[in-house]
């Protein structure tokens, strides 16, 4: 178990790290989902309005986490790839596992601030009102949604 956990935080840490240093990866993150949010929200207010808002929020939601997610991980594996280290995580004694967990958890961790950013800015800045059925359950389906993105990556 340690040999596989101390991998796993070591590597979030450094690949949460070298997203954020990034500054196209850190624009990315912070920029994109906001502007897909803003065009979303023109668009619907401008033709249907009214309850679609909350679909346009929640669609522009699921497209910032696949912009601030799918776009770092290649350039993470073309840096790898440039740098000669990918064939020595993968021929690493360390599992496999442990050595790509870290890099789709961080760009998780991207993508999760990216939706909830997204779903802030269309409550307070446009007054959408997000109808949460069950709380928990909207959670659980926000956490399975960036990782499976993440995962995807």
């Amino acid at each position: 178990m340690r040999m596989f956990l101390r991998p796993l935080l070591v590597g979030y840490r450094l690949h949460l790290k070298m997203l954020m240093r990034s500054s196209f990866d850190g624009l990315l993150g912070l920029l994109w989902p906001l502007f897909f949010a803003l065009v979303a929200f023109f668009m619907f207010r401008a033709g249907a309005g009214g309850d679609s808002l909350v679909f346009a929020s929640f669609g522009a939601a699921v497209m910032g986490v696949w912009s601030s997610t799918s776009v770092p991980a290649g350039a993470a594996m073309q840096r790898e790839r440039w740098q000669g280290t990918l064939e020595l995580l993968v021929v690493s004694p360390t599992p496999f596992a442990a050595v790509l967990l870290p890099v789709t958890i961080a760009m998780s961790t991207i993508g999760l601030y990216s939706m909830v950013a997204t779903l802030l800015l269309s409550r307070f800045a446009f007054g959408v009102d997000l109808p949460f059925e069950s709380p928990g359950l909207f959670a659980l389906s926000v956490v399975a949604c960036v990782v499976s993105v993440g995962a995807l990556a």
